[in-house]
């Protein structure tokens, strides 16, 4: 005995969304009903999305009998998955015949194979039987078989009632050109006939005699008549013309029509149907037709599923005193996508960043030998095998889509309420899952919409700096450095801005773990105003009495002046000096004399008059101001450095 189950009605307990192209679905049947005059019973999974992977599907069930006394030792003893492909070549190749299509929809003509005398549906099923394992199912499949093909044969109808339309519409268009050219012709010869009318007329004294009064009326009436034909043949022509373009667009409707068939033909011709087949063992002590029932749980991985973060990043700058810290407000979306051909209704959704496509052993390193092989020279023209050239190994660098306006990329799902998602990490720290804690339901994404669920809201602290980097933009970016206080690991995503509730652009998120600082830049700050002086530049040269060396002294000023009226802003200001790698190059900086090394952990000093004057450990030639201007304050820093080279080498005094 067996039972059939429409696997996409069943209900979906919990989903788990991985980020690249997988889903976990549980799905589960409560308190059905098993009875059967053997020791065993099959439960027939119908509907099987093709993207389900099958051999994942897993099977608990807990079996109780209608006897509260009695504990069956019912136990399910195989879970598969069969595939049958109902493929019209294959099943014409079997021998069987049938009154429908079974060609390709591709050919010019149909192949239509003719019912014979004996049973199409008993040679039909005798061939099903031996594609499936449980022979009362096959008079269901058999109706699915039917059905597919019906399907597929009325897309080839459909088709061939369009290719009937196309090739009378391109009959009339043939028509309608063969009477375009023949006005055409009519109206050219009118033109050259009152051309050589009028040619004749200026030369011949008995062709002027009709353009006397008493023939006025006749030669008027010629000009009328041709005038009048003239404009019918104009008119004629533009009407064709029209319907000529209006024909041309039905054809090409016709034409994509036909297209979005064959395409959605060739998708299903071969299409496999599957079947999960879940066999009960009813164990020695069931007796015969006894009713028991089982609570099923289904799990599975299916494709067509990911998922991707999006941040909503609020900062509040008002506020007088930055080492208080400014308000960082974080919102944690998830964009949802569906492909599964599945809905999920009502169900509690959870987000991993496992990768279960991916293996989870390293890689084994191969034995590296080293030989001596004979060298082969080669000619110049072929011989450039020394030149680096690029791997051919692409970087393994996990970068995340940038979206650069998340309020386009997804709809807010109706679900969602103040609830907030709990996260859950191994101890080993290769994945989180982050659970959301509210039925949701998310439908089959056919428009490829994403859903945007929140995970969680939190408020962290932050503080601001603002960043300068006068030579390249005149402009102040303000700079966030704030502490990750959460449970929750920030995956890399694209992130969308607000500064005092004001929108102020697009950036990414870095991935980022509970407890760990990040920085990020909130984009341009107005109030602060920068002014960068063209340098100034003196040349000289030098020599007791022959001038043997070049020397140019540079001058580089900064004006940055705080505008708000009750903000200290903490200020960066980042300038170059150049370096030389050439002893015959000498570069003194004389302004500033303080510069020491740059200290992440130093504190930036409170004196206006004492600004921390810093090199780059990364890069040498880079040097750095670091000061807290009050408000309505502004300051000046100043660079000055002299570079001494050798006459007898040229350098480009442009980079200096």
């Amino acid at each position: 005995m067996s039972v059939v189950l429409d696997l996409k009605q069943l209900e979906s307990s919990k989903v788990t969304v991985f980020q690249h192209d997988n889903a976990q679905v549980n799905r589960v049947v409560s308190h059905l009903p098993i009875s059967s005059e053997e020791k065993t019973f099959k439960i027939i999974l119908d509907n099987v999305s093709s993207q389900m992977d099958t051999n994942s599907l897993r099977a608990n069930g807990k079996i109780s009998s209608s006897n509260p006394d009695k504990s069956p030792s019912a136990c399910i003893d195989e879970v598969s998955i069969y595939s049958s492909s109902f493929n019209f070549h294959q099943l014409l190749s079997q021998g069987i015949k049938g009154s429908f299509m079974v060609a390709n929809c591709e050919e010019t003509e149909p192949i239509i194979l003719e019912e014979q005398e004996n049973s199409l549906e008993d040679r039909l099923k005798e061939f099903l039987k031996n594609c499936f394992r449980v022979e009362q199912e096959v008079e269901r499949r058999w109706n699915l078989f039917l059905e597919r093909a019906k399907l597929l044969y009325s897309l080839y109808t459909r088709k061939s009632e369009l290719e009937k339309q196309r090739r009378e519409v391109q009959q009339q268009l043939k028509q309608i050109d063969l009477e375009i050219h023949a006005w055409t012709s009519e109206l050219q010869f009118l033109n050259k006939y009152s051309a050589a009318a009028l040619s004749v007329a200026r030369h011949d004294s008995k062709a002027i005699d009709l353009f006397e009064t008493k023939n006025t009326d006749m030669v008027m009436n010629f000009v009328e008549y041709e005038f009048d034909h003239k404009e019918r043949i104009e008119h004629g022509i533009h009407n064709l013309k029209q319907s000529k373009t209006a024909l041309d667009e039905k054809i090409q409707s016709i034409n994509k029509e036909i297209s979005q068939i064959v395409t959605e033909y060739q998708s299903k011709v071969n299409l496999p149907i599957l079947e999960g087949i879940i066999a009960l063992d009813l164990g020695e002590d069931y007796q015969p037709n006894e009713k028991l029932f089982i609570d099923l749980e289904l799990e599975y991985l299916i494709k067509g599923a990911s998922w991707e973060p999006s941040y909503d990043i609020r900062v509040n700058t008002n506020v007088a005193d930055n080492a208080a810290g400014h308000i960082y407000e974080l919102t944690y979306h998830a964009l949802i996508l569906n492909g599964t051909n599945e809905d999920w209704k009502q169900t509690n959704i959870s987000l991993s960043t496992a990768e279960p496509v991916l293996r989870t052993d390293p890689p084994t390193l191969n034995p590296l030998n080293v030989d001596i092989v004979r060298q082969k020279y080669k000619s110049y023209k072929n011989g450039m095998d020394y030149k680096r050239k690029k791997s051919a190994v692409p970087l393994m660098k996990e970068s995340a889509r940038r979206r650069r306006d998340s309020s386009e990329k997804g709809e807010e799902s109706k679900e969602m309420s103040s609830l907030e998602a709990t996260a859950e990490t191994n101890p080993l720290a290769t994945m989180a899952i982050f659970h959301i804690p509210r039925l949701t339901t998310i439908a089959i994404g056919s428009d490829a919409k994403q859903h945007k669920l929140m995970i969680t809201k939190c408020e962290l602290s932050s503080k601001l700096t603002h960043y300068i980097v006068p030579k390249l933009d005149t402009n102040a970016f303000v700079k966030t450095k704030v502490t990750n206080t959460s449970s929750f690991p920030l995956l890399a995503g694209a992130c969308t801005i607000y500064v005092d509730n004001n929108f102020v652009g697009n950036g990414m998120m870095e991935n980022v773990n509970p407890q760990e600082e990040f920085e990020s830049f909130l984009g341009r700050d107005s109030s602060v105003k920068v002014e960068y002086k063209a340098p100034q530049r003196y040349k000289e040269s030098s020599g007791i009495l022959i001038k043997t060396n070049n020397k140019v002294t540079v001058t580089r000023k900064v004006n940055i002046k705080n505008t708000k009226q009750t903000n200290r802003i903490e200020l960066i200001v980042r300038d170059q000096i150049p370096t030389s790698s050439d002893e015959k190059i000498k570069i003194q900086v004389l302004e500033p004399t303080n510069i020491t090394k740059y200290d992440a952990n130093a504190p930036i000093p409170s004196e206006l008059p004492t600004p921390g004057i810093y090199y780059d450990p990364k890069d040498l030639s880079v040097v750095e101001w670091r000061q807290i201007v009050e408000p309505s304050k502004e300051v000046e820093f100043t660079l000055k450095y002299v570079t001494t080279w050798s006459k007898d080498v040229y350098v480009d005094e442009t980079q200096l």
